[in-house]
């Protein structure tokens, strides 16, 4: 499957269309779970960046291999620094 498949694919199902209201009951709701969560969560920019890590991974081809993982690793703690608290 090609990624213009996977576009295509995406496209043609509600289920991927971004819906800041139903992302943010569910990340409410993972966050009530975790120690240290930020109370001010920023959704939209945390499900975006969480959207965005699943692009890069998809597009790895398209990208410098040998700043590939540091890319991810970048995005990761940049998502968890928006969930997280530093903690005690």
């Amino acid at each position: 499957m090609t990624i213009e498949d996977e576009y295509k694919l995406i496209k043609s199902s509600e289920s991927f269309i971004p819906d800041l209201e139903k992302e943010t009951i569910i990340t409410k709701k993972v966050a009530d779970y975790c120690e240290y969560a930020r109370a001010d969560l920023d959704v939209g920019l945390i499900a975006n960046l969480t959207k965005l890590l699943a692009i890069t991974a998809e597009s790895r081809t398209q990208l410098h291999e040998a700043a590939y993982q540091e890319t991810l690793n970048v995005i990761v703690e940049k998502i968890l620094d928006l969930i997280f608290e530093e903690g005690e």
